[in-house]
């Protein structure tokens, strides 16, 4: 393995003093392409690679390892990109940022773990170090900084997107808050595997229904928002997004607990008011999986995207967000009034 590396990196130094006399990196701007980040045909043949970023050739050339993946320097695309690349002599790995940007990763030689919206993911490739120079797969140019990665021959070409130009705005309703420490997330517009998690940080910046900038932790279940966040996405379930921005567009109680789940039957009030009896997932911890909610004139009754719906729809089996205050009876199944009910259909 020792002798297969002496001999890539003695490679790899002829080839960048061969490529050195050629265009080296130099600011240039580009239309932004608003398709998905993308990597094309990276798995080609062993030997040395030529690397364009935004189409002028870097000095150090790209090579394949033994398992035919394309490994580029770190350093010298990274930066031609605009991303800043900072090394940490005592931790042993690379700091990789974007000002202005959400993208940020860590590096870190044979450790196959990179960072994307507060997720660790593996690629391709682990990070090596070669000839004093790190490298990376191909792959981590199109999943972590999300730029456009196309192989024909022995040319690798690289070109960055403008991430704010691939942003999507949307309503939806908040269905799970995670507010710890260390993560801070909201999911809308489901539960469990469905739905979509934003990715929060301190440069999110989010707003209340006044307009006026608050914090995460006044933001509740149920409440219907209107969401910036990028379109690359991970491809778990649920999928995870950055958001720029978050503004609710309605006010809600200081506590509101939810349950995600179907009608499994229509009571009759005291009153002639509608009570639903509510089974299903608990989107916190005091919510409850089981609960018996009261309908009156203040409760507000929509679909997913905010419409009105008349209360004749929420019948036996209709798939309904429930969010209710924290007042509840201390009878089983607890019962209280609805302040939302989002209906999902049957």
């Amino acid at each position: 393995m020792k002798k297969q590396f002496k001999k890539q990196a003695a490679s790899i130094m002829i080839a960048s003093m061969v490529l050195s006399s050629g265009a080296v990196y130099a600011e240039s701007r580009f239309e932004p392409e608003l398709t998905a980040p993308q990597l094309i045909s990276a798995k080609l043949q062993d030997g040395e690679y030529s690397v364009l970023v935004n189409d002028l050739t870097m000095a150090t050339a790209a090579f394949s390892n033994d398992d035919h993946e394309i490994m580029i320097p770190l350093r010298e695309a990274a930066q031609a990109l605009g991303f800043t690349v900072t090394w940490h002599q005592d931790k042993q790995w690379a700091e990789v940022s974007l000002e202005g940007s959400p993208i940020w990763t860590l590096v870190q030689p044979g450790l196959n773990q990179y960072a994307y919206n507060r997720m660790n993911v593996e690629l391709s490739a682990a990070p090596v170090n070669l000839a004093n120079r790190l490298y990376v797969p191909a792959q981590f140019f199109s999943e972590i900084l999300r730029s456009q990665v196309s192989v024909e021959g022995t040319q690798v070409s690289i070109s960055r997107q403008v991430e704010e130009a691939n942003t999507q705005t949307q309503q939806a309703v908040i269905t799970k808050i995670n507010n710890e420490e260390n993560y801070t997330s909201l999911q809308i517009n489901g539960v469990g595997m469905d739905g979509i998690i934003l990715n929060i940080d301190e440069n999110t910046v989010i707003r209340n229904a006044a307009g006026e900038q608050i914090k995460l932790e006044q933001l509740t279940l149920g409440l219907r928002i209107e969401v910036k966040h990028s379109l690359a996405m991970t491809m778990s379930l649920p999928g995870q997004t950055y958001a720029y921005e978050i503004t609710a567009l309605e006010d809600a109680g200081e506590e509101i607990l939810g349950t995600s789940g179907s009608i499994v039957e229509v009571l009759d009030g005291n009153n002639g008011e509608s009570r639903f009896l509510i089974e299903g997932e608990a989107m916190s911890k005091y919510s409850q999986e089981k609960v018996v909610l009261m309908h009156n004139e203040d409760t507000i009754i929509t679909d997913l995207q905010g419409n009105p719906v008349e209360l004749k729809q929420l019948t036996k089996g209709a798939k309904v967000f429930a969010y209710y205050g924290p007042g509840l009876t201390k009878s089983i199944p607890p019962i209280g009034l609805a302040w939302k009910l989002v209906y999902l259909g049957e």
